[in-house]
């Protein structure tokens, strides 16, 4: 009798180690299930970044070229202020010949005026000292 007991009571085990294996098994696929669907998932998120990363990539090219461009502009507009600065100081240094000439102008017309005066007042005299003689 012992030997049936011995038995049934393996019997029992086997089949209880069999249904733990059948729930391991089905806790297992489970586990490769959910594993296949976040490897998936893994190589989507990979696709996405490697995407992402050549994005970046080419927007930090663009970046280059613009900060290169904003350089240019930046030096020309350099250059040009200067220029400007430049043509201010001889516009104002012209300015200040031509003040300089309309001023010696000035002066010469007026000297100009004063000596055709005296022209006219000599011219005067000697029309009169002419006639003068003429009436000696």
């Amino acid at each position: 009798m012992m030997l049936q007991e011995r038995s049934e009571l393996l019997e029992e085990q086997l089949e209880a180690i069999t249904n733990k294996k059948a729930e391991s098994d089905a806790a297992l696929a489970k586990t490769e299930s959910s594993l296949s669907l976040k490897s998936a998932e893994l190589e989507r998120s990979l696709t996405d970044i490697e995407k992402l990363e050549k994005r970046i990539m080419d927007l930090e090219g663009k970046l280059e070229a613009k900060a290169a461009d904003l350089t240019r502009a930046q030096d020309h507009l350099e250059q040009a202020e200067s220029e400007n600065r430049s043509l201010s100081q001889k516009l104002a240094t012209t300015e200040g010949e031509l003040a300089a000439q309309k001023g010696k102008s000035i002066e010469q017309t007026e000297k100009l005026r004063a000596a055709h005066e005296q022209n006219k007042a000599l011219k005067e005299q000697l029309e009169n000292t002419q006639a003068k003689l003429a009436q000696s």
